[in-house]
């Protein structure tokens, strides 16, 4: 009886480390991403981060991408510590595509061309939403940020 008892008890602490993980992380979330993505993507370090979201309060855990072909398409993932503020971050993301945007509407004013066009389109048809307790943006063409964004939502644990 005291080798059965013995074995339930090494059974019922061994079941909480079986539990399969649910939450998802913004680098989890972007290597979903980046596995569906056929361009070249570096991550933006800890700088860009804080320089470019310095109005994104409670950041925990950010993932921010760029692609390597430097044509202005890039996406972030953010976990906020307070998850009450998801709609401010997101109204913050939206406050970055803008002046992103600005700057390189000031580019083409003085250098026209097509590639500071299509740069234009990309952030005119940027996303930003939340996926799970994240944040997300993408800056890209608006039917790849949509297709990638429905392959990560299917992937959600």
């Amino acid at each position: 009886m005291k080798k059965i008892l013995l074995l339930l008890t090494v059974l019922l602490l061994f079941l909480p480390s079986c539990k399969k993980e649910t939450t998802l992380t913004p680098e989890t979330a972007a290597e979903r991403v980046l596995a569906e993505w056929a361009i070249p993507f570096v991550r933006a370090d800890e700088d860009f981060v804080r320089t470019n979201f310095a109005d994104l309060d409670g950041v925990k855990d950010a993932a921010v991408y760029l692609s390597e072909e430097n044509d202005g398409t890039e996406f972030g993932f953010f976990a906020l510590s307070d998850k009450s503020r998801l709609n401010e971050a997101q109204a913050n993301i939206r406050e970055y595509i803008a002046s992103e945007r600005q700057q390189v509407l000031s580019l083409a004013a003085l250098y026209p061309g097509e590639e500071l066009n299509a740069r234009l389109s990309r952030y005119d048809s940027a996303t930003v939403g939340t996926t799970g307790d994240l944040v997300y943006y993408f800056i890209a063409e608006r039917d790849v940020a949509q297709r990638l964004l429905k392959g990560l939502k299917r992937a959600e644990p």
